[in-house]
């Protein structure tokens, strides 16, 4: 599994904690911020990467329009983004 398909799996299975509760709209970049911190690339000194935001963009979209019809799955925690 690549880097992309490991940060994709650990943001589908930790979106819900990324949903407001008003709008139910993900907050994309708190959901990047949180796979950044989780991974073991993740440190305070480094910017994070451009592409974790289009990912966590990737993975709101595809959780809001699956919420809409009913398909939305959960994949089992992951305890890192790269184990």
């Amino acid at each position: 599994m690549n880097l992309e398909d490991k940060v994709k799996s650990y943001m589908r299975a930790n979106v819900g904690d990324h949903v407001d509760p008003l709008t139910d709209e993900v907050d994309t970049t708190s959901l990047a911020e949180d796979a950044w911190c989780n991974s073991k690339l993740g440190t305070s000194k480094v910017v994070i990467p451009e592409e974790w935001f289009d990912w966590a963009h990737e993975v709101g979209i595809e959780y809001e329009e699956s919420i809409e019809d009913g398909s939305w799955w959960n994949e089992p925690d992951n305890d890192s983004t790269t184990n």
